[in-house]
């Protein structure tokens, strides 16, 4: 059996072919074979930080605090300690009203730091009758506090709303609350 020129040449042909493939697939796909060597170093390190609990190191660093909440406001006509009072919701010129309430969830590792923000409006006229701003509560033991105020005749007659914000500022947290008093002719 002999060879031919031609076989020869033909088997080049397929040689240089081959290699010429190899080289066009490695130059125009490059870019991709580096993308995908990416997106599995990528992975293989995803996966490495959950197994060794990295990424839950890092979220178990972060506070988790309870959500502050009022738990009762109510206007009275008398005080005489905690579970210790008379609920009122009339009241005439001359009158003083205490306003109570009661929270939850202020204190954080044996810290507290909020501030109560008052006011009491009539929804008829519009008109704000009274307001404290600002109190400053800074002891983890306080479950609740009051305050009080007279009516005079400067008061109309009607419905009145207690508004009370509570601020916590050692979580960011914000407690609203409302309570509903009558001034009677």
């Amino acid at each position: 059996m002999s060879i031919h020129k031609s076989d020869v040449s033909k088997r080049k042909r397929r040689n240089v072919s081959t290699k010429s493939r190899i080289s066009y697939f490695i130059k125009n796909y490059k870019k991709i074979i580096v993308g995908i060597i990416i997106i599995v170093v990528v992975i293989c390190g995803l996966f490495v930080g959950f197994q060794s609990g990295f990424f839950s190191n890092i979220k178990n660093n972060e506070e988790e605090y309870s959500i502050v909440e009022i738990t009762g406001l109510k206007t009275l006509s008398e005080f005489n300690g905690v579970n210790n009072y008379t609920e009122e919701s009339y009241f005439s010129e001359g009158d003083e009203i205490i306003v109570y309430q009661e929270y939850t969830n202020i204190s954080h590792k044996d810290k507290a730091d909020f501030s109560l923000y008052i006011s009491v409006t009539n929804p008829e006229n519009s008109n704000e009758y009274y307001t404290k701003q600002d109190l400053h509560i800074n002891n983890p033991e306080e479950k609740g506090s009051y305050w009080s105020f007279s009516v005079d005749e400067s008061w109309p007659a009607g419905v009145y709303l207690v508004s009370l914000e509570l601020e916590d500022h050692i979580s960011g947290h914000i407690a609203n609350d409302f309570a509903v008093f009558f001034i009677e002719d």
